[in-house]
């Protein structure tokens, strides 16, 4: 079966960024998300806040807007400081920030899905009526509700059609972001180049995101040459305004010689600035360096203190990561219950990794007691989260009959799923089944 550590899964960088350490390469997305500093007044305070002082608190959010994409640089503290200033005031449109930012662990905010939504069903029927009224920030907020389906059924030709009204009136952030649509082709025709004219708008503005956006069409050559030095340029002004993501990425990069001379000190280096500025993701990464010798001598002690740290900010791979050094007694005492602890945190977070070794756990009898049903269940989960490690398991347990009845064709159609996603066990059992 596929290795259940953090590593193996599998990144591509197709637009954004790309920053796994070890491994075949994943494909994530970064999403550009804020808006300008011209938002128009008369948010919804239940007739207790003056006209001036409304107008006080859009200046508050403007300005936390801006320290989170990057104008004039990049410094999550202060926006998450702005936005909870503002939603305590009783804003709705900080509120659905702080909404969004739950939803996907944004600025600083540990992903807590389920808060995210609770805060944004609250809130969406007064930030509807302020886009309706023509307040630029909330279309932005309206579109990217739909854009992500929060709250809203998922509807990408609705999240255009804000981001369209946004961008008319100026917003240059909202403009990125139909940049994003453009290049994936969704709720528009897929376009390369427009998707680039429109990310370099933004990007001219000071859109961090965008800048990211750039660089990886550079890099990937969609919508232009390949140029890597073109690519590392841009990647560079996201990297100077204290842009993390970029940061990690520009890590990855020299982990990989990807676009740069390899260079494991550099991406040490990029990996430790994006972590002193509170980046999990880049502390996760410096643990698996640690863990597996990659530049550094191999110390699970240190490994596990940086895993620690990207875990207490809610890196859900480092939870899985400490898990699996629990379980498998590496750097320290072999204990199932905790790595079971790891694991289930992690699988709060949705992480299907975690899922898997859960699986693996009651499948196999370690810590818990041996259940082929209970072990099935988290496969499934697993798989429906796209995870082809688990569909590898479940083709598995079809196959052999473990936890339900034995199935040639139901082990063959995992089996297929799983190869399909590059799962090397289910490649070589299709093979056995031929």
């Amino acid at each position: 079966m596929t290795s259940r550590r953090c590593m193996n899964t599998k990144c591509k960088a197709i637009l954004l960024f790309f920053i796994i350490v070890l491994g075949a390469p994943v494909e994530t997305r970064a999403y550009v998300d804020a808006v300008p500093d011209f938002i128009v007044s008369g948010e919804l305070r239940d007739g207790q806040v003056s006209a001036l002082r409304s107008v006080e608190i859009d200046k508050m959010l403007a300005s936390g807007i801006n320290w989170y994409v990057g104008i004039p640089r990049v410094d999550n503290e202060k926006a998450r400081n702005l936005f909870l200033q503002a939603a305590k005031l009783g804003s709705p449109k900080a509120k659905m920030w702080l909404a969004r930012s739950y939803f996907k662990g944004r600025m600083g905010f540990s992903r807590d899905v389920a808060k995210g939504e609770k805060l944004a069903k609250k809130n969406l029927a007064s930030v509807k009526l302020l886009a309706k009224k023509g307040d630029v920030q909330a279309m932005f907020l309206l579109a990217s509700l739909y854009h992500e389906g929060l709250v809203v059924p998922q509807d990408y030709s609705k999240a255009v059609s804000w981001y369209r009204k946004g961008t008319d009136k100026g917003d240059f952030i909202a403009t990125g972001n139909i940049g994003g649509l453009y290049n994936y082709g969704h709720g528009v025709e897929k376009d390369h180049s427009k998707a680039l004219r429109l990310y370099k708008k933004s990007a001219n503005e000071g859109n961090t995101f965008s800048m990211m956006a750039v660089a990886g069409m550079y890099q990937n050559g969609e919508g232009v040459v390949q140029n890597n030095s073109t690519a590392v340029t841009w990647y560079k002004k996201a990297a100077e305004r204290d842009n993390t993501i970029v940061m990690a990425t520009l890590g990855y990069m020299y982990i990989d010689g990807y676009g740069v001379p390899k260079n494991h000190n550099s991406a040490m280096e990029w990996y430790k600035k994006a972590a002193a500025l509170g980046y999990a993701f880049a502390m996760n990464r410096i643990g698996a360096m640690y863990m597996y010798g990659v530049g550094v001598d191999k110390n699970y002690s240190i490994a596990l203190e940086w895993f620690n740290k990207a875990a207490e900010k809610g890196d859900s791979s480092a939870m899985n990561s400490i898990g699996v050094m629990y379980m498998d007694g590496t750097g320290v005492d072999k204990n199932y219950v905790t790595a079971m602890e790891w694991y289930k945190k992690a699988a709060e977070l949705s992480y299907p990794l975690a899922m898997v070794n859960i699986g693996n756990m009651f499948n196999k009898g370690m810590g818990v007691e041996q259940s082929y049903s209970t072990a099935l269940e988290w496969y499934q989960k697993a798989a429906e989260l796209g995870s082809h490690s688990a569909m590898g398991w479940l083709g598995y347990m079809y196959e052999f009959g473990h936890g339900v009845a034995k199935s040639r064709v139901k082990a063959i159609q995992w089996y297929m799923k799983g190869d399909a996603l590059g799962n090397e066990y289910s490649k070589k059992a299709l093979k056995r089944l031929e």
